[in-house]
Formats: structure tokens, sequence, C-alpha cells
């Protein structure tokens, strides 16, 4: 199931950096997306 969820969150990425072409923006959900693994404990 955590390989759905990295999957799920990989694709939100996605949709981000085609949204948001300012590295600043794709930083900063590449840290939210670390910070919420994190917090999965997986």
């Amino acid at each position: 199931m955590a390989d759905l969820t990295i999957l799920s969150l990989a694709f939100l990425a996605y949709i981000a950096l085609l949204r948001y072409n300012h590295w600043r923006d794709w930083r900063d959900m590449l840290t939210f997306i670390e910070e919420n693994l994190k917090g999965t404990g997986s």
C-alpha cells in the first residue's frame, strides 16, 4: 500500500510541476512530500 501512496504523491508532484514552473514552488512541494513521507513512518 505504501507504494501506491508514493505513486500518488509523485503524481501530485508531477501535476504541481506542470502548474508551477518556478523552481522555488517545485522545491517547496518536494519538501512538503518529504515531510509527509517522514510522517507516515515508512
